[in-house]
């Protein structure tokens, strides 16, 4: 069964919370470059990714996914396929609501155990009705990595692990990015891989030094 880069937490110009340089079309143009043949765009509150983008994209050989990085109860959780109504949701049981009508998205809960406030990571097992997956994050060293508290959980529930680079700037793309299985290259085929657990980790770690030269980098993308 073909296998494809994915990446699936992406922000672009647009963002409402986060300064963004670049466009979706020019983050399209750098994915197929590095190889990518899926990507979401998961911009902070609000679902930028237009028909257009997701036309720009056909034409260069990359599935572009519109998605979310939603802000549910003061907890950020990745959320792709999905519409615009998607930035109405505030609350999980809004989410369920959604998620009955629109069962083919799929949710993420990005960097869950990252001691930010708006990391999810305690709320996943009481709501792991709508978590459909975990995220390994791109941030790490050997010396700090709370993705194995993430993927300990995600063992336990029986969901999938998926790499991104939680990409604010596009030398990070190539970092950890998931790899997924799956017969046909159209959105549906990628969400239904994506439940079914098709889909594999490429990572690897940073030096700690390395961590702080990132964090300094990803302050001034967003500046």
């Amino acid at each position: 069964m073909p296998k494809y880069k994915a990446a699936l937490h992406l922000h672009v110009k647009g963002d409402p919370v986060d300064n963004i340089k670049y466009t979706c079309q020019e983050a399209i143009l750098r994915a197929k470059e590095l190889g990518f043949k899926v990507i979401a765009i998961t911009c902070h509150r609000k679902a930028v990714c237009t028909e257009a983008d997701i036309k720009f994209g056909k034409e260069n050989g990359v599935l572009v996914i519109p998605g979310i990085e939603a802000e549910i109860e003061g907890k950020e959780l990745l959320i792709i396929n999905v519409d615009q109504s998607i930035e109405d949701i505030k609350t999980f049981e809004d989410l369920r609501k959604y998620k009955k009508r629109n069962p083919n998205i799929f949710t993420i809960a990005p960097h869950p155990f990252y001691f930010l406030p708006a990391c999810i990571g305690n709320k996943i097992e009481k709501n792991a009705d709508l978590i459909d997956s975990l995220e390994w994050s791109y941030f790490y060293s050997p010396l700090f990595n709370p993705n194995k508290r993430a993927a300990n959980l995600a063992k336990k529930l029986n969901k999938p692990i998926i790499g991104t680079s939680d990409t604010h700037n596009l030398d990070h793309f190539d970092h950890t990015y998931a790899i997924i299985e799956t017969d046909e290259l159209n959105t549906q085929s990628v969400i239904e891989a994506l439940k079914n657990n098709q889909v594999d980790l490429y990572t690897n770690s940073f030096s700690f030094i390395k961590l702080f030269e990132l964090l300094w980098i990803l302050y001034k993308s967003v500046r």
